[in-house]
Parts: C-alpha cells; sequence; structure tokens
C-alpha cells in the first residue's frame, strides 16, 4: 500500500530516461518505455498481414478488430519466439 501511495498518489518517478523528460515508476516501466519509444521495437508480428505492436495487448486486439480472431495461441514474435495471447 504505502508503495502504492508513492507512485500512484505523490507521483513519485525515481527512473528517468536519460534520451528524453520522460521518468518511471519502476525499472521494468523504463525499459519498456526506452524498448517502445526510442528503440521502437515491435516483437509481436501478426501472422496474417504487415501489423506489428510493441505489446502483446494491442496484437491481441488487432487480431479481434481486423480479422475476427478473439482467441489466438502461438503468434510468432520476430525473434521467433511464440507467444501466447489466450485470454483467460
Amino acid at each position: 500500500m504505502e508503495k502504492h501511495v508513492k507512485f500512484v498518489h505523490e507521483k513519485l518517478r525515481p527512473f528517468p530516461c536519460d534520451r528524453c523528460p520522460v521518468k518511471c515508476s519502476t525499472s521494468a516501466s523504463l525499459r519498456q518505455h526506452i524498448s517502445e519509444v526510442h528503440d521502437k521495437l515491435k516483437p509481436h508480428v501478426c501472422h496474417l498481414c504487415d501489423y506489428a505492436s510493441a505489446r502483446p495487448e494491442y496484437l491481441k486486439k488487432h487480431l479481434l478488430r481486423h480479422h475476427g480472431i478473439e482467441k489466438k495461441k502461438n503468434t510468432i514474435n520476430a525473434d521467433n519466439s511464440k507467444h501466447n495471447l489466450s485470454s483467460s
């Protein structure tokens, strides 16, 4: 609860980006910010078209909206790893 108050309500952001003014609350969110915004990595690739996204949830939404696929298992990422998009 104490962390929640510091990061959410007090807006504590102890992890600054060295490439822009953004500050993050966790080192993981900083790594994700750098990967998505600065490195422009999009490892989650649609197997039906040329769409690619930074986050698996964006690919899941794309598959549903554009291809009518609600559950898609074992989508291949750019690094040839498999990503399970099944919803629970």
